[in-house]
This record gives structure tokens, C-alpha cells and sequence, in this order.
């Protein structure tokens, strides 16, 4: 479910886990427009800027994010950023603006074992204050307790430079117009590391994208490294809070204590009576079935030949069927003589010495019973 979710002793194989908690997501509402032309020269003196005049952050390529104004808890308006991307191929930028707010929700947790997914999610109304302020503030549950110091400094310096190469992050690095995966998620969540534009000298162009596409694709980027920068193992580089330089009394941002239910797993087996009398009923009739065609197998007296008479049929003297192509193979021959009645019988009845053979039964061929005191060729 994207938490990390740990009890006294682990998480027992043998039971299984329900709770409720309350949660919360960054959302981010974002208005995308046509920025300022710019040649590559202005475009690394505005980055330079941002970092080092606006408070911001940047790739040292193509984007540079800062906040439009300071930010705390007590402000009643949302944190805004100014989301800037270059595009080199028409020397332009594409600006986005977007409000950051929380939105609260309750979640319903089942845990089967280890595996741990919401069942239910709804909607928690909370006051404006906790809306608006985010994470980035020191949100916390808690109105009094303190969260982490610098969390935004932390976060987004850190999230702008996740998704670039270990040489793309030395100082004094020649910058490239080359766009990040970040921007091309934008334009290709399914394949940002491999999209058109991302190792290209043209870039990407963002204004193509849209208000609802970007604020959604950029939500989506802000929670999942916020997820992964509190997770149990921490892959965000120097962003996280497994320790904190001030006083114990600051809440850490990563606990959150609930009582949950622990129910035994175990595989209970009951009898369903019908059921088992129908198993029991069909086993029997099989073993009776098998009994029968065994003692009607020892009673037979004629030879297994006969079983496969339709062979015989084709180029037999004694057997009234019309004749077919040479071709015809033994499937086509089964299905034409299937309603042949033959039978192993005296084929020269009026003769002295009479002579056993395979022949239909009917008027166009003599086929009589075989004597006990006659004698057969």
C-alpha cells in the first residue's frame, strides 16, 4: 500500500491484520502557460538565479523549480511552485504554477501476513489550516509538536536531481539542454528513461500537456518520493528522518502509532454432507464400472480383432458397401460405414464345407449361424 508497516514481533505468517489510520497526499493544482524566449546563455543565467537569488532548485538542464513566495504553517494561502521547464528547439519555457495542499483521508488496512492493501478510503474534512499547510510546513498531528526542520529544503533538493546520472550532478558540469525523466514523465509516464527529447538537444515541451495532466502527473511524482524518502529503507539519497539533530520532544515524521486486530490464520476444513455423498456416490459407480469392464473382458469370446472391424470393410468380398476413392482415409471411412451392421459368420451356407467370415448382415449377402457339427474351411 506504499507504507511501511511494522508491529511488536513482526508481522506473523499465522494471522491476520486489520486497522484504520489516518492518512494524507499531497495534491497538487497546477496552471501551465508559455513562458519567456530565452537562448541556452539566459536560460543557465535564470537556473544560476533561481538556485542562488530565488531560493530554489535545479537539474542544471532544463528545469528549475522554487517557491513563488515564503512559506510556513500559519500562511492561509497554499505554498506555490513555479515549475519551469526550457524547451532549446524554440529557445521557450513552459511555466507551471501550482498550489500545494493536503488532502486527509481515512484508510481501512487489512494485512494477510506481511501483505499489507487498503480495503476502504474515504475523505477526512479537516480544518484550512491543516489543508493548506503541507508536509513541506511541519504538519504534523500533533498542533504542538515540531516536525522536521528544512523538510522542503531537504525534499526538493534531493527530488530534482533523482532522476539524473552521477556525472549529470558534479559541479562546474557543462549544462546540457538534455531533459530530465522527471520532465518527460510529463509527456511519457510509461517510459520517461527512454521518451523522445531526453537525450536530445531539442528537450521537451510541456505546454502540450495541460492544466489537469500536469497537476495530476505531478502529484504523482511529489508522493511517491515523499513515500519513498520515509520508507523503512530509504533510497532518496540525504533526504529522510531516521535522525534528528534537535531535542527528543520534536516528533519525528516517519511513526504513527494505531492498535490494530490480529485474528489467527489458520485453514479450517468442514464436510459439506451432500457433497461428499455425491463424491462417495460417483466412487462407487467408478469402481463398480471398472469391476464390470474388467469380468466382461475375461468373458469375452471373440478375437479383439473385431474390434477394429472397419478396417476389414474396404476389401472384403462379404461386405455389402459401396465402394470410394483410394484415397479415403481411415477417419472418412469410419464415419461412412458407421451404420453397418456386420457379423462373423458361415458365408457359404449350402456348401458341404463351409467357410467363417466377416460380413454384413442383411438379403444382399448369405450369412448363416455357425453349427457346432459342421465343418469350416
Amino acid at each position: 500500500m506504499g507504507l511501511p508497516i511494522a508491529t511488536k514481533g513482526g508481522l506473523s505468517s499465522g494471522h491476520n491484520y486489520s486497522f484504520s489510520l489516518e492518512s494524507a497526499y499531497i495534491y497538487s493544482d497546477c496552471s501551465v502557460a508559455r513562458g519567456d524566449s530565452m537562448n541556452l546563455g539566459t536560460w543557465i543565467d535564470y537556473m544560476n538565479a533561481t538556485k542562488t537569488e530565488m531560493g530554489g532548485f535545479a537539474t542544471g538542464r532544463t528545469l528549475a523549480i522554487r517557491p513563488s513566495t515564503f512559506h510556513a504553517r500559519f500562511h492561509k494561502t497554499p505554498m506555490e511552485l513555479i515549475f519551469t521547464s526550457y524547451y532549446a528547439e524554440e529557445a521557450a519555457t513552459a511555466n507551471a504554477t501550482c498550489a500545494l495542499t493536503m488532502i486527509h483521508v481515512e484508510v481501512d488496512v487489512v494485512c494477510h501476513s506481511p501483505v499489507c492493501g487498503a480495503l476502504r478510503i474515504r475523505q477526512v474534512k479537516k480544518p484550512a489550516n491543516m489543508t493548506v499547510a503541507t508536509v513541506f510546513d511541519g504538519l504534523r498531528r500533533d498542533p504542538k509538536a515540531l516536525g522536521a526542520a528544512y523538510a522542503f529544503e531537504s525534499f526538493m533538493s534531493t527530488f530534482i536531481q533523482s532522476t539524473l546520472k552521477t556525472w549529470d550532478t558534479e559541479p562546474n558540469i557543462l549544462p546540457k539542454p538534455f531533459a530530465s525523466p522527471i520532465e518527460t514523465y510529463f509527456t511519457n509516464p510509461d517510459s520517461p528513461y527512454s521518451a523522445p527529447g531526453i537525450g536530445s538537444w531539442s528537450g521537451t515541451d510541456l505546454l502540450p500537456v495541460g492544466d489537469a495532466v500536469f497537476s495530476q502527473r505531478f502529484t504523482q511524482l511529489l508522493n511517491t518520493f515523499w513515500l519513498a524518502a520515509i520508507a523503512s529503507h530509504n533510497i532518496t539519497g540525504n533526504f529522510h528522518y531516521r535522525t534528528h539533530p534537535a531535542t527528543p520532544k520534536i516528533e519525528t515524521m516517519r511513526v504513527y502509532n494505531t492498535t490494530s486486530s490480529r485474528t489467527p490464520d489458520q485453514q479450517v476444513m468442514q464436510v459439506n454432507g451432500p457433497w461428499m455423498a455425491i463424491l462417495l456416490v460417483a466412487s462407487l459407480i467408478m469402481l463398480l464400472s471398472g469391476v464390470a469392464a474388467g469380468v466382461f473382458g475375461c468373458m469375452r469370446r471373440e478375437p479383439d480383432v473385431l474390434d477394429r472391424a472397419t478396417f476389414f470393410l474396404r476389401d472384403s468380398p462379404y461386405v455389402n458397401v459401396r465402394n470410394q476413392s483410394s484415397l479415403e482415409d481411415g477417419t472418412a471411412q469410419a464415419k461412412r460405414s458407421r451404420g453397418v451392421r456386420v457379423s462373423v459368420g458361415d458365408v457359404r451356407p449350402a456348401e458341404e464345407t463351409g467357410y467363417v467370415a466377416l460380413g454384413t448382415v442383411g438379403e444382399a449377402m448369405p450369412l448363416s449361424w455357425q453349427e457346432k457339427d459342421r465343418r469350416y474351411a
